[in-house]
């Protein structure tokens, strides 16, 4: 449980909230696009994951399913973006 608390809310509070006020802060939206859908979807999917999957995680509902879209997240940016 403490592993799962601390990852959590590590990853919110370390990545997610900077991406969730820049999405909300007005300005323009400078995001990676790796997939070809748009800087917006893109940071759209990236704030999903990052704030409410991670807060999911620590608060431990849907643990699983909270799981696979930070998976992804975290595979994309090591093995996309920061290649």
């Amino acid at each position: 449980m403490i592993l799962r608390v601390f990852l959590g809310l590590a990853m919110c509070f370390g990545h997610g909230i900077a991406k969730w006020s820049s999405l909300f802060s007005g300005e323009e939206i400078k995001f990676a696009d790796p997939f070809g859908v748009g800087m917006l979807p893109s940071l759209v999917l990236a704030v999903f994951a990052e704030v409410i999957c991670s807060l999911l995680l620590a608060l431990g509902l849907l643990t699983r399913w909270a799981l696979i879209p930070l998976i992804v997240t975290m595979f994309v940016a090591v093995f996309v973006i920061h290649i």
